[in-house]
């Protein structure tokens, strides 16, 4: 089971994606949150199988590395294996449903691109979502926040991993620990189609 925060903030601040792999995107945006909300505290999760069965990297490897985000971001981050625990597909609302279970007295704001929010209205059961957890609203892919906040490069976890699978180097778009270990254990080097599915169980 999911263990309680030795600390126990009543505000977080959530992170979630395939993070395949975790990137300087993701990290910037992170450090953003963390900088504007100095009491909260964010938690990052990564996708235990996605709602489309689209094929990642598999998860240990993925939580591995969003450690090691967290651990570069400071004492306030933490990366957690929640989706897991889900017995089912997990889209957004369950992951905030399985938060709310485990602290009953904070209050969650998601943290999305606005190109993702701008489609929100598609997501699984969001007027529930909406009453659960508030929303970090970021710019990004020419899409302005539209509460004000900054802008970030959309960097392609897509256009990543191609390029390590060609040899290119990506040292500009990957924190060094999450880098090296990618190019030590040749993470991206073999062919998608050998690559792990989640396990359903």
């Amino acid at each position: 089971m999911t263990k309680k925060l030795k600390t126990l903030k009543r505000h977080y601040g959530i992170l979630g994606g395939a993070f395949d792999p975790a990137h300087v995107g993701h990290y910037l945006i992170a450090s953003y949150y963390l900088a504007l909300h100095p009491t909260h505290q964010l938690l990052i999760i990564p996708s235990y199988q996605h709602p489309f069965l689209k094929k990642m990297l598999d998860f240990e490897i993925r939580f591995k590395h969003c450690q090691m985000m967290a651990q570069q971001l400071g004492p306030r981050a933490h990366a957690l294996a929640i989706e897991k625990e889900i017995p089912h597909t997990s889209y957004t609302y369950h992951v905030i449903k399985k938060l709310r279970q485990i602290y009953p007295q904070s209050i969650f704001e998601l943290i999305v691109g606005a190109d993702a929010y701008e489609h929100k209205e598609s997501w699984y059961l969001i007027e529930k979502l909406e009453k659960m957890a508030s929303f970090f609203v970021v710019g990004r892919a020419h899409k302005k926040s539209p509460q004000g906040y900054l802008s970030f490069p959309s960097i392609s976890s897509t256009q990543i991993r191609k390029k390590i699978k060609q040899q290119k180097n990506c040292g500009a778009l990957l924190l060094k620990d999450i880098y090296t270990d990618i190019l030590k254990n040749k993470y991206y080097y073999i062919d998608e189609r050998l690559l792990k599915r989640p396990h359903k169980d």
